[in-house]
């Protein structure tokens, strides 16, 4: 496991920092990930999944997909606690499966 303290100085989004102007805390969690069970399930979600929806897409569509689905997912998750330290890309993978579902 990550330490939190590295993972708060690397970018993990935080209801404090984000509400005193770290906008940019929306989208770097996407980046991190606590644990290797973290990273390799959410790797394996995208790789599943990714691929054929870019190709369906396009390239800027499919980023614009990732990203805006994890900064709302990151925005949804600090809203709804505003103590918790949050990272991953869980609510970008969801993005992706939610988009391949309603293909």
């Amino acid at each position: 496991n990550i330490p939190m303290c590295f993972l708060l100085r690397a970018g993990a989004a935080w209801s404090p920092a984000i509400v005193s102007g770290d906008w940019w805390r929306l989208v770097s969690p996407i980046f991190l990930h606590a644990n290797l069970f973290h990273i390799a399930s959410n790797a394996l979600l995208q790789l599943r999944f990714g691929f054929e929806l870019e190709r369906i897409l396009g390239y800027c569509r499919f980023i614009a997909l990732y990203l805006g689905a994890g900064a709302v997912g990151t925005l949804v998750s600090t809203m709804s606690d505003p103590t918790v330290v949050i990272v991953g890309a869980s609510s970008a993978s969801m993005g992706i499966v939610g988009a391949c579902l309603s293909w």
